[in-house]
């Protein structure tokens, strides 16, 4: 099992299948269960595919992840701090939206 702390650049899995969690500076974990992607009978298309599918689901959680900062943040600090993270949780709903164009290019082929 692998385990990042504090840093969320960790990408999916290219072989095999594992699950390994993540601790944010919150103290939240986050649980991530890879389907087996490596497998030499997939194409390098499908694999690309798995990949995507992964970052979809990872970008949604750290969106509800900073929702949730953000109405903690109104609480504590005020508006202005939680309107900036919600811009951040605004931002991963953009690159899923790029991310499904991208899929539904892929599928078109």
């Amino acid at each position: 099992m692998r385990q990042h702390r504090g840093s969320h650049s960790h990408h999916p899995p290219h072989s095999g299948e594992h699950l390994h969690h993540h601790e944010d500076p919150s103290g939240h974990h986050h649980h991530h269960h890879h389907p087996q992607a490596g497998s030499s009978e997939l194409t390098a298309r499908q694999k690309l595919v798995i990949r995507l599918e992964y970052a979809l689901r990872h970008n949604s959680e750290h969106a509800h992840s900073y929702e949730e900062l953000a109405e903690e943040a109104a609480e504590l600090e005020g508006e202005a701090v939680a309107l900036e993270i919600r811009e951040v949780a605004r931002c991963a709903v953009t690159q899923n939206e790029h991310i499904e164009k991208a899929l539904s290019l892929i599928q078109l082929r």
